[in-house]
Order: structure tokens, then sequence, then C-alpha cells
């Protein structure tokens, strides 16, 4: 976002990545990058690598994102919402996050 600001960046992260570096919602929220996205999929299990669970259930993400200067914030649980908050997210200016609560698993043919 840094090196490219007359675009759009998204991050895409998954819970238990985003827990394992905090330190990069502050460091989003500090550089105040207007172009920046953040979409968090949260599953509440380490899908990729067996499924063991985050703890991510009692996490608060838009909370923390705004707590770390995040210029907006926001969840979604279903495909009805999620519609209307991309393109919320795409108009608004940054950095911006979304997460989307979504079901543990994934397609069988899904490679890793």
């Amino acid at each position: 976002a840094l090196s490219r600001p007359n675009r759009q960046v998204l991050c895409v992260d998954g819970d238990g990545a985003a827990i394992m570096h905090m330190g990069a919602f502050v460091t989003a929220g500090k550089t105040k990058l207007t172009n920046f996205k953040h979409i968090l999929v949260n599953n509440a299990v380490h899908d990729s690598v067996g499924g063991q669970p985050t703890g991510s259930e009692c996490m608060d993400f838009p909370l923390v994102a705004r707590a770390c200067g995040y210029a907006s914030s926001a969840s979604v649980s279903s495909e009805g919402e999620l519609v209307a908050a991309l393109q919320r997210l795409r108009s608004e200016e940054g950095p911006s996050f979304l997460e989307i609560r979504a079901l543990p698993g994934a397609r069988a043919d899904l490679g890793r």
C-alpha cells in the first residue's frame, strides 16, 4: 500500500494468522494508508493445518482494528450481508477492516 498509493491494496487474512501477528493491526492502523483494505476470514480454526481451534470465537476483531487506528471496521456472517459490506469496503477510505465469519472446512479439491 505504501509503494502503490494510487491502487487499492487488499490483504486477505485468516483468524489464526491474525492472532499470531497482532502487531500487523497496529502497523496498518498507524500508517493511515487510505488505500489499505484488510479482510479477515474467521472460521475459528486453523483449517490449513488440521482444524485446531484458534480461540477466535471470543475475539472482537472489528473492535481490535478500530483500537489500532483503522478508519472503519465491520463484521458479517451471512452471504446477504457480504456483497454490501464488500462494496462499502471498496468505496471507503482506509485503512478499512472487514471480518467475514465463516464455517470451518474447505473443498476436497482445494490444493494446499
